[in-house]
């Protein structure tokens, strides 16, 4: 088995390094077309801009009860709509260091170097937990 000397980087770091500059790079497109897209009235709206500075000043629990906004993962059901649909790149931006995992654990699979397997699937497994929201307290 070869290893990299000292100065050299592993592929697998190269690898991940280059999946998660893809994600970014896709999540930023996909946030300013999404957003460029509802500001000149390509998608459609659930709250008009001349409403915008009154919800503003409002608190969260006024907002929600103004507009009827979902909470959590319910935006994902209205990403149709100009006001969510630059939320789609802020997730796949949050979602970047998830997406390289899975093909950096079959490398070390492959490698039989089973600690790192271990911890790269608990790391998924914690990220998707916590996205999930079960872990948010007093809400």
């Amino acid at each position: 088995m070869n290893s990299p000397s000292a100065w050299e980087t592993p592929a697998e770091q190269l690898r991940y390094a280059k999946l998660l500059g893809l994600g970014a790079r896709l999540g930023v497109v996909v946030t300013i077309a999404a957003f460029a897209a509802y500001a000149i009235g390509i998608l459609p709206t659930d709250v008009s801009f001349a409403r915008i500075p009154e919800l503003m000043r409002m608190s969260l629990e006024d907002y929600l009860a103004a507009t009827g906004r979902p909470t959590g993962w319910g935006w994902l059901a209205q990403i149709r709509n100009g006001e969510y649909a630059s939320l789609a790149g802020i997730a796949i931006l949050a979602s970047c260091s998830l997406l390289p995992l899975p093909v950096i654990i079959l490398h070390y699979a492959r490698r039989r170097d089973w600690i790192f397997v271990i911890v790269c699937t608990l790391q998924i497994g914690i990220l998707l937990l916590a996205a999930s929201g079960a872990l948010t307290a007093g809400h």
